[in-house]
């Protein structure tokens, strides 16, 4: 505590912690919730899967961050679409998450260019904004995108969609000739 009278007090301190290991309960995959499904099929199927994060928001990029780093996957965060576009010429991604509004280059424009020129001309890009409306949607795909998720993020709906695209981009078919776009989550809701 530091006070200086008239002028106010600052408090600090430190907590040391250490992640809990997060155990799901054992049965059969009919028997639990969808999210906790999805999420054991992605630490299962997918530990360590990378995923690029472009978000020009601290906060949304912490809270991406932290989501998918909880199950198991690597996380790499780009601030805006010239960084992401960057990241993708130097490095192979599983997945890419893509804001659509941030400064200096914006989503679509990101996505047409790491699908032009990058190591992840095939990589899975979801589309992961506050543009909701069909028109938006429609926009992403046509940049390219494979999928278009609105905010605020529905926790399931996000990771059901990442276990499906982490699924189909591990097909050795989907990564040689460009991946289908949009999905049909196989996990029932």
């Amino acid at each position: 505590v530091l006070s200086t009278p008239g002028k106010g007090s600052n408090f600090w301190f430190t907590i040391r912690q250490q992640k809990a290991e997060i155990s799901l309960p054992e049965m059969p995959s009919d028997e639990l919730p969808s999210m906790l499904v999805s999420e054991r099929l992605i630490r299962e199927n997918h530990p360590g899967a990378c995923v690029l994060v472009v978000e020009d928001e601290p906060i949304g990029r912490e809270v991406a961050s932290n989501l998918l780093e909880e199950i198991g996957l690597s996380v790499d965060l780009a601030d805006d679409g010239c960084q992401a576009v960057e990241l993708a010429r130097q490095k192979t991604y599983d997945l890419i998450l893509m804001d659509m509004q941030m400064p200096r280059m914006n989503g679509v424009e990101a996505a047409q260019a790491i699908r032009s020129d990058s190591q992840n001309r095939n990589t899975p890009i979801l589309a992961l904004t506050a543009n909701a409306f069909e028109e938006d949607r429609l926009i992403c795909l046509k940049a390219g995108m494979n999928d278009h998720i609105a905010k605020p993020i529905d926790p399931e709906n996000l990771l059901e969609r990442l276990l499906h695209w982490l699924e189909l981009s591990r097909q050795p078919e989907a990564r040689g000739s460009g991946i289908q776009t949009e999905c049909e989550c196989a996990v029932e809701r």
